[in-house]
């Protein structure tokens, strides 16, 4: 088990800046997810904390020791990899087992571990198996067992089920979890995925540019965002976000289009440019509402999502039940107050 603390750290290649002074506690036991669009940095913070990017300035401190100079097999840290990195000619036996080998442990704990990551794993029957005959999932799953067997202070994971089918990554997802939660380990795990992070995470922490912009439990981060980035990143469907001016009563914020969407209690000014966002969700058909036209309907079963306009604004409206709706026909649509979020022009949220 273990404490990582990243303390101002910075990474720079020459004159480009990749991570820039971060500050981030890490608990023992926690799983923490660290996501974003491709380029913000992700990858390489964690490969700084397994040692295997060097530290430019700032500190990574693992149970309060300062690990920046160790080598990173000495780190006590086992990583689990996006393309596996399994040795093709070796048996799933022999993948598991090499690291344990190359430090000469006893040839009956060798045996115990593997057994016991394999178990836990379901590979019992596939052991004297070559990665080419097993598929992604299996393959991913030995890669876990090797990382398992090291008994490790900490699991890092850089994108572990980017190569997987939508149904296995579903699947594996739910697996890892399960495993992270009854092993206690710390965990850092990096995707771009945000149905990956809110599943998978005890928290979130949202890269941007090589900064972390929010870091909470992921129904916080949903909730209130800190911004407007974050709140277009988290959300399936994206949320509805919008340059709009507060009214005069300060009631509501109205779009160019004339939409109007309600703000009571948000810290606004009459009169004042803002952004607004509702997710798709958080309107509903209502008789009260806005009119708006229909433009697209897709059917997911469940649910139904509507891509509808309201004047020159256009909305995604994710209705939790099958509206049998025909594209050009007129609905009207309201939200909730408390549902509406309020950022400024620069998109920091008002509340």
């Amino acid at each position: 088990m273990a404490r990582i603390s990243l303390e101002n750290l910075s990474k720079s290649y020459g004159a480009m800046t990749v991570i820039r002074d971060i500050d981030l506690r890490i608990d023992d036991g926690e799983m923490l997810v660290l996501v974003g669009p491709s380029g913000c940095g992700k990858s390489t913070l964690l490969r700084m904390i397994a040692g295997l990017e060097t530290v430019s300035s700032g500190a990574i401190r693992i149970d309060g020791k300062k690990v920046n100079d160790i080598d990173p097999r000495d780190r006590d840290i086992a990583m689990v990899f996006q393309s596996y990195a399994l040795y093709p000619h070796k048996t799933v036996f022999e993948n598991i087992t090499f690291g344990l080998k190359m430090r000469h442990m006893r040839r009956e704990e060798i045996r115990k571990r593997a057994d016991d990551a394999s178990a836990a794993l379901g590979l019992d029957q596939y052991l004297d198996r070559y990665p080419g005959q097993l598929s992604g999932g299996q393959r991913q799953r030995v890669a876990m067992g090797r990382a398992l067997v090291r008994e490790p202070k900490a699991f890092l994971f850089d994108e572990p089920l980017s190569n997987l089918d939508a149904q296995l990554r579903v699947q594996m997802r739910m697996e890892i979890r399960a495993l992270q939660r009854k092993l206690g380990v710390t965990s850092v795990y990096v995707t771009h995925d945000q149905i990956e992070a809110m599943t998978m995470g005890d928290r979130i922490a949202v890269m941007q540019g090589g900064d972390i912009v929010q870091v909470g439990a992921p129904l916080e981060i949903y909730d209130r965002p800190a911004n407007a980035f974050v709140a277009t990143f988290i959300g399936s469907p994206a949320i509805n976000l919008f340059d709009a001016r507060i009214s005069e009563d300060g009631q509501s914020a109205v779009t160019p289009g004339a939409l109007a969407l309600p703000v009571v209690g948000a810290a606004v000014t009459a009169g004042a440019p803002v952004r607004v966002g509702i997710r798709p969700e958080h309107l509903r058909i209502a008789p009260e509402g806005t009119p708006a036209v229909v433009e697209a309907v897709e059917q997911t079963g469940l649910d139904t999502l509507l891509i509808a306009r309201a004047g020159d604004t256009a909305l995604r409206v994710l209705i939790r039940d099958r509206q049998y709706l025909r594209i050009g026909e007129e609905v009207r649509l309201a939200s909730s107050p408390g549902d509406v979020h309020v950022f400024t022009p620069e998109g920091a949220a008002l509340r």
